[in-house]
This record gives structure tokens, C-alpha cells and sequence, in this order.
């Protein structure tokens, strides 16, 4: 019966909160952190990075590959005149192209990865500050990603600022991001 008490005591007191922080005129906001991601300036610009790298990186595989199908072809078309030696060999050439070709491929997708992930770094910081900083300008208590929250009994009233963050975030000196 302890067990009870206390999960159904900490809800009664995050209504009491809520209510009381609604009365008392707590300005709450939300923020579509994923569509300034994709809207902003700095994320359109990320997109087109990513774009490069990975058109970069798909020409090296594709030269890669071609390589290797230069030489399963020559053995294919040689196979009957070649010795078992040269055969043994060029079976050994292709395995040993086909590992370098995988942990090439491997390796783009991990420097994909990476760069995203710094670049998308960079602009969340810019998101984070922006939001900060607009908060503490326009008086509000939180600010919670819009996709976020698990539950809302609908007695707070949250304001969704995406569109003031964005504009700012894309007014914001390209140092910043």
C-alpha cells in the first residue's frame, strides 16, 4: 500500500504545480527543434555539405568497383587460357580488391556519419542558444521540443515559437554556426 502512495502523491502534486504555475501566468513554449534542423539557413546548408561528401564518396566506390569488375572480366574471359598459378592468383587479387573495396565502403559511411554529426552539432547549438537567449528576452519559464512530451493534461497553455527561433536562428552570424 506504501508502494502506492508515493507515485500517486508525486502526480497529485505535479496537477497542484501545473495548475498553480498556469494561475500564476508561466508563459510555456515549444520549439520543432527537427523542422529548424531542416528550414534554417544553416540547415539547408548542411544538406547541400552532405550531398557533396556523399557524391564525393559514391564516385570513389563506383571507381572502385569498376576496377574490380575489370578484373573479375579479365579473368572470366582469360579463364580458360590462364594456368591454374595465374588463376589461384587473380582469384586472390579479386578477393583481396573486393576487402579493400568493403572497408573503403565502410569507411565513407563512417565519415558520412561523423560529419553529419558535427555539423548537426554545431547548428544545435545554434538552436539551443537562439531559444535561450529568445526565453529569457520574452519571458518564459520553459521551452520543450515540440515532439518531446509525453503527456499534457491541456491546463497549460504552450505556445509554439518554431517560426521566431528559425528566424532568428537564420539571422544569427555564420561564425555562430
Amino acid at each position: 500500500m506504501k508502494g502506492l502512495f508515493i507515485p500517486v502523491f508525486a502526480a497529485l502534486a505535479l496537477n497542484i504545480a501545473g495548475a498553480a504555475l498556469a494561475a500564476d501566468g508561466v508563459k510555456v513554449a515549444s520549439v520543432d527543434v527537427r523542422k529548424i534542423g531542416i528550414e534554417s539557413k544553416a540547415g539547408t546548408e548542411l544538406a547541400k555539405t552532405m550531398s557533396k561528401l556523399a557524391d564525393k564518396l559514391e564516385g570513389n566506390l563506383k571507381a572502385k568497383q569498376t576496377e574490380l569488375e575489370k578484373i573479375k572480366d579479365a579473368l572470366e574471359g582469360k579463364g580458360k587460357k590462364l594456368s591454374e598459378k595465374e588463376r589461384a592468383s587473380k582469384e586472390k587479387e579479386i578477393q583481396k580488391k573486393l576487402g579493400q573495396y568493403r572497408e573503403f565502403a565502410q569507411n565513407a559511411q563512417n565519415e558520412l556519419q561523423t560529419k553529419e554529426n558535427q555539423l548537426a552539432g554545431k547548428i544545435m547549438a545554434v538552436i539551443e542558444k537562439t531559444t535561450s537567449d529568445y526565453a529569457t528576452k520574452n519571458g518564459y519559464a520553459l521551452i520543450i521540443r515540440k515532439d518531446a512530451p509525453l503527456y499534457s493534461d491541456g491546463k497549460l497553455q504552450v505556445t509554439d515559437v518554431t517560426e521566431d527561433i528559425l528566424k532568428l536562428v537564420d539571422a544569427a552570424p555564420a561564425a555562430d554556426k
